[in-house]
């Protein structure tokens, strides 16, 4: 699955700012005010699974240990992935509950 990040280069924006857009846009995104919303772009789903930047959350994805895009918004002339966070949750739960059913761990031997 190709997961198109970051948007497409916004009309009179030098390369180099584009390039630091980019950067950014890479690492996990957390919300300012504390509440995570109710649908997320891709930085902000990076932060929400706990995963180190977005590169990582889209091997994830392709590998099928995250879930897919919910949705689609159109930015200019290109699509940029959503995920709706109640279907996340749902996701997450789901998964949580196969592996609940997997033998136990020796806690402290992790330790």
């Amino acid at each position: 699955m190709a997961i198109d990040y970051p948007a497409a280069q916004p009309i009179g924006e030098s390369k180099a700012r584009a390039s630091n857009r980019r950067q950014s846009t890479q690492s996990p995104r957390y919300p300012e005010n504390g509440a995570w919303p109710a649908e997320m772009r891709i930085d902000m789903l990076a932060a929400y699974l706990d995963f180190r930047n977005v590169d990582e959350l889209v091997r994830a994805i392709s590998k099928g240990h995250a879930p897919a895009p919910t949705s689609y918004r159109i930015r200019g002339r290109s699509r940029e992935p959503i995920w709706s966070k109640v279907v996340v949750d749902e996701y997450v739960a789901r998964v949580g509950a196969i592996r609940q059913n997997q033998p136990l761990t020796d806690l402290a031997a992790l330790v």
